[in-house]
């Protein structure tokens, strides 16, 4: 078996997600780092003065179980879809608030197809679709993912869920994360943050905030439990500002909002 990679240092992030900010870090897989201002598609990413400057090319030179490390300030527009098929792959973010890696859709399809188990989207930032599209941005079709501490912008581009679980999704967990509706008129609402298409299980959400902010959401539902969640546990959701949830006949499990504002409510079919 191959020796586990040690950095001393971490991956050298002063801020951010913990992955990209502990020290010593030792671990099976590598470390790619990406930068869209120091970056160049020609390095390999290895060292972090040199990175990469595209996550399409990040992805590529990574491994499963690896970490895909995104500078503070790191900003790229997607105009392809980004397949993520491997297994145990973290991308996490440095920096904080606003200063967190951005990345915006500017395609008509989805912007992370994942398909890959395990996967960790720490401490990033989606900025509202630049193109329409009905498809999800980040669509789930494996198990054990993770969403934590993101912030998502949904704008009137932003025709289909911030994120879906479809077919073989399952062991989901989005925590201490944000959806924001951004849309300025009603007639331009995004659809909804969260759609669980076909029936899944075990789906965590804790410390989530659904902000409907002044539009709300088109679907009308933040939350769009079209299909039956065996396993649901809710905690601390907060629904603002007219934030509606809905879950699917079959549905098993609980749901605690936190704090609620507007007329939001929960419809649990039965």
């Amino acid at each position: 078996m191959a020796s586990p990679n040690t950095y001393s240092g971490g991956a050298g992030g002063a801020s951010g997600a913990d992955l990209a900010t502990v020290s010593p870090l030792i671990m099976s897989g590598s470390v790619v780092y990406l930068d869209s201002d120091t970056g160049d598609d020609s390095y390999t990413g290895l060292e972090r003065v040199k990175p990469v400057a595209t996550l399409a090319q990040a992805i590529t030179n990574s491994s499963n179980n690896g970490v895909i490390s995104v500078f503070a300030n790191h900003q790229e527009t997607l105009t392809a879809k980004q397949t993520i098929s491997l297994t145990g792959l973290s991308i996490v973010g440095e920096g904080t608030g606003s200063n967190r890696p951005k990345f915006t859709r500017n395609v008509d399809d989805e912007l992370f197809d994942v398909t890959g188990a395990g996967l960790l989207l720490d401490n990033l930032y989606f900025v509202a679709s630049g193109t329409s599209s009905t498809n999800g941005r980040v669509r789930i079709a494996s198990a054990d993912t993770e969403i934590y501490n993101c912030y998502f912008e949904c704008g009137a581009n932003d025709d289909g869920p911030s994120v879906e679980y479809i077919t073989g999704a399952g062991q989901a967990r989005i925590e201490e994360t944000m959806f924001v509706s951004t849309a300025s008129l009603v007639t331009a609402q995004p659809d909804s943050a969260i759609k669980v298409t076909n029936a899944m299980s075990d789906l965590r959400l804790k410390s989530v905030t659904l902000d409907g902010g002044d539009t709300g959401w088109a679907h009308p539902y933040a939350v769009n439990g079209a299909a039956a969640v065996t396993r649901l546990r809710a905690l601390n959701v907060h629904l603002l500002n007219d934030s509606d949830v809905t879950l699917a006949t079959g549905t098993v499990g609980y749901f605690h909002p936190g704090n609620t504002s507007g007329s939001a409510r929960l419809v649990w079919a039965s």
